[in-house]
């Protein structure tokens, strides 16, 4: 089953406020608590990568730069058992991981996000006005509207404690915009 989203997010000099999100597969999984919906990016977004850059095997103490453009989907599971905070600076939005409150956190929006055997994985797909996350194969789904400043391309990663990269992949996409 496949979903598309509707967000809003006040466009400066547009006269509209509100836009598709990313096209999601909603999946029914069992978990601890009964059955939940997970909901994951389609795997047809791998059509749009300009190009990608994978890092494995890392541990990170303090903050580490991790990718750099515009349009992104990133993909990241981490051993967070020495950790007690991550946070993530999406082109200048804050993405936080209290690993100890087993909290996600990114701006005014919160949802439960605890580690599983010590390990999270989180995907992010950073768009001009949006950042939507998802946490622990969907098990969460935060969509954040937030006009991103194009002079900020950065991803870096703070860490309180350590925290290892299992894998990290960022790939830049290309717009699906025609010139």
């Amino acid at each position: 089953h496949i979903q598309v989203g509707w967000g809003r997010v006040a466009m400066p000099g547009m006269p509209f406020n509100q836009q598709m999100l990313f096209p999601c597969e909603l999946h029914l999984r069992t978990t601890e608590e009964g059955p939940r919906l997970h909901t994951t990016p389609v795997r047809e977004i791998a059509r749009i990568y300009a190009s990608s850059e994978v890092q494995e095997n890392q541990s990170v103490t303090g903050t580490s730069s991790l990718a750099q453009g515009e349009l992104l989907d990133i993909e990241a599971t981490f051993d967070v058992s020495q950790a007690q905070k991550l946070t993530f600076d999406v082109r200048g939005v804050p993405v936080t991981l209290d690993v100890a409150q087993g909290e996600l956190t990114c701006l005014d929006n919160t949802a439960p996000l605890k580690a599983k055997d010590g390990k999270v994985s989180l995907r992010m797909l950073v768009d001009r006005t949006t950042i939507e996350i998802y946490g622990n194969a969907g098990r969460v789904y935060m969509p954040v509207g937030v006009v991103l400043d194009a002079n900020k391309q950065d991803v870096s990663l703070s860490v309180e404690g350590t925290a290892k990269i299992e894998r990290f992949r960022a790939s830049r996409l290309k717009s699906i915009w025609a010139p």
